[in-house]
């Protein structure tokens, strides 16, 4: 197990940590999720022994860390741009770790060709990076930190150089080859898709400060508080202003629902687009009107962005494609189940 326990750093008046505490299990994937400048990055320097903290303890598997050099710690780096060696083929750059640490060439040559038929690099061991696709440097840089055979494996934004389609599949690569290994992935990341997909925990930060921990399901289930729920997944937030909100009957239903703590001042109500239907069933105990501003069509799906009755603020609601030749200024009738709201 890693264990964070109340790091901090500054740098001059700028607080990057505030009393960060942590903690991650062997073989896990852990994601560090959060805006730029949040800190995450600076989190995983630290953890990696290239930044020290101001105050704290870094433990790994009960053996204080927080001071060893980086070249001591049973962690790997892997970086944004992954650093490939520009004059040396794959598997020199695959080897160039082992072959500073002298190990015999037998033994280098074993784990080297093990590790390129585990990340699917085998024919291009003579191949040097500009020859290579995003993805397959990508992968040589991964092979790379792996073949030292670390306890934890560091990712700067993994995904972040690679165009979109080639990062949806290796979002799954990336997920293979960690549960083959069995190494912990610690993955700093901006994008809550990637976070959503590839972690089976994660620490959403802000401002130098763990907001939530939790399982992905979790988060987007039952967000902590406004910047979680508008940071993962989306969203709609709706203005409820309970004095000025009892004229129509959906709004004097949420009014006794019991949902609206505070009835003498404004209520930031949030749900998700997916929990709004179009079409009445059993489970769905709350109705009320809204009024079609836009039509987006995606294919298979429709995005209909609306203004509703509630209160003040526009909402998405998914829809199926036969809603894509829906008029603007429509009035169409919502659904959903009144526990479905959320309240900030």
């Amino acid at each position: 197990m890693l264990r964070i326990s109340n790091i901090s750093k500054s740098f001059g008046v700028v607080k990057a940590l505030n009393n960060i505490n942590l903690e991650i299990d062997n073989g896990e994937f852990f994601s560090l999720l959060g805006p730029s400048g949040c800190g995450k990055t600076t989190l995983l320097r630290i953890i990696s022994g290239f930044e020290l903290p101001d105050n704290g303890e870094i433990i790994l598997n009960e053996q204080n860390i927080t001071n060893t050099k980086p070249y001591n710690r049973p962690t790997n780096l892997l970086f944004q741009s992954y650093a490939l060696f520009p004059h040396l083929n794959v598997m020199q750059n695959i080897s160039y770790g082992l072959q500073r640490e002298k190990i015999s060439k037998i033994e280098i040559d074993k784990r080297v060709n093990a590790i390129m038929e585990k990340t699917s690099l085998n024919g291009l061991q003579d191949r040097k990076p500009i020859e290579l696709s995003g993805g397959q440097m990508q992968r040589v840089a991964l092979a790379r930190c792996l073949v030292k055979e670390p306890k934890i494996l560091l990712l700067d934004e993994p995904l972040s150089a690679l165009d979109k389609s080639l990062k949806e599949k290796m979002k799954i690569e990336l997920k293979k080859i960690q549960k083959d290994f069995k190494t912990t992935f610690i993955m700093v990341t901006h994008d809550q898709d990637e976070a959503l997909v590839l972690a089976d925990k994660i620490a959403v930060m802000d401002n130098g400060e763990i907001i939530q921990v939790d399982t992905p399901k979790i988060l987007y289930s039952s967000p902590k508080n406004y910047f979680v729920a508008n940071f993962i997944g989306k969203m709609n937030f709706i203005e409820f202003n309970a004095s000025n909100n009892e004229t129509n009957t959906a709004n004097k239903k949420l009014l006794n629902s019991g949902i609206i703590k505070d009835k003498n001042s404004k209520n930031i109500l949030g749900i998700r687009p997916e929990d709004i239907y179009l079409t009445i069933n059993e489970t769905l105990n709350f109705e009320f009107e809204a009024e079609i501003i836009h039509v987006a069509y995606h294919g298979q799906e429709v995005e209909l962005i609306a203004k509703s009755d509630l209160g003040f603020g526009e909402i998405s609601i998914k829809a199926d494609k036969s809603f894509h030749n829906v008029e603007k200024n429509s009035k169409i009738s919502c659904f959903c189940n009144i526990n479905s709201f959320k309240i900030y």
